[in-house]
């Protein structure tokens, strides 16, 4: 199976998310400090709102598509599991002390 790459769709979901929610919510101010005015909203605001919405939720789409190619890259690996007790060898204790140790004698 041939797995896509997922970085560059992380990493570009997550500026685009962050860029288009900043153009966004500065879109949204703008649009409503020329909705009190006299001539009304200006186009462009409107324009900029819509932009930057879209340029977020594009953002929150490629984020969920290269976590789930993540994951399922992180699902294919190998799962190599111990199918019973292993033993494990404990070196015995010395009897006699070693030539090296003082004696008390």
């Amino acid at each position: 199976m041939q797995f896509e790459p997922s970085a560059g769709f992380f990493s570009g979901g997550v500026v685009l998310s962050i860029i288009g929610s900043v153009i966004g919510l500065l879109a949204i101010t703008t649009l409503i400090s020329y909705s009190s005015s006299y001539y009304g909203p200006s186009s462009g605001a409107i324009t900029f709102t819509f932009v930057g919405w879209a340029a977020a939720l594009v953002g929150n789409i490629l984020v969920c598509v290269g976590i789930t190619r993540a994951l399922t890259k992180i699902d294919a690996l190998p799962i190599h599991m111990a199918v019973g007790p292993q033993a494990v060898t404990v070196p015995a204790l010395p009897v006699s002390p070693p030539a090296s140790a003082p004696s008390d004698v």
